[in-house]
């Protein structure tokens, strides 16, 4: 698999986890939150491995543009 295939199935993942955590909230507004806000949390600013920073680095750059 190539990197940015992989890259692209785990974000799609991410979004797919962090939509399924939301649907639960719409339905049970009183849920306690701190899961979400633990992976949103660890998604947009990730403190082991980088999060999105990361893919922003290695693929959002002119060679991967062309």
């Amino acid at each position: 698999v190539a990197p940015i295939q992989f890259a692209c199935e785990t974000i799609d993942n991410v979004n797919k986890d962090v939509k399924a955590l939301i649907s639960q909230y719409v339905s049970d507004p009183k849920r306690n939150i701190n899961p979400l806000s633990m992976r949103l949390q660890g998604t947009i600013d990730a403190n082991v491995m980088g999060g999105i920073a990361k893919y922003q680095q290695a693929f959002f750059t002119p060679e991967f543009a062309r």
